[in-house]
């Protein structure tokens, strides 16, 4: 079974995170909390990802996180099932792209 990476945010910023998404950034949750989630994503990513996260309740999305500390990995990106309002909380789950 493969194990997804979860970051919860509120409007894009990190308010929690699990062990995957930890090693997956490999940085320590300390470092991953309160930071912006559109902070790991390349710079060409990041309109497209906004529109499909913000006008969308469903969707796939793939582009490259990017390492604070350099390099990158390609993830594929998709919302919690559950409706949530835009005042609330959001999970996000994401695994490496196969290839």
């Amino acid at each position: 079974m493969k194990t997804f990476g979860s970051l919860t945010h509120k409007h894009g910023v990190i308010a929690d995170c699990n062990e995957k998404a930890c090693q997956m950034l490999k940085l320590p949750r300390s470092e991953i909390i309160g930071t912006n989630f559109f902070d790991y994503m390349r710079n060409e990513d990041k309109p497209r990802a906004l529109e499909m996260m913000t006008k969308h309740h469903e969707y796939l999305i793939d582009f490259k996180f990017q390492h604070p500390n350099g390099g990158e990995v390609e993830v594929s990106v998709w919302p919690e099932a559950a409706s949530v309002s835009a005042h609330s909380n959001r999970t996000v789950y994401f695994r490496v792209k196969d290839t």
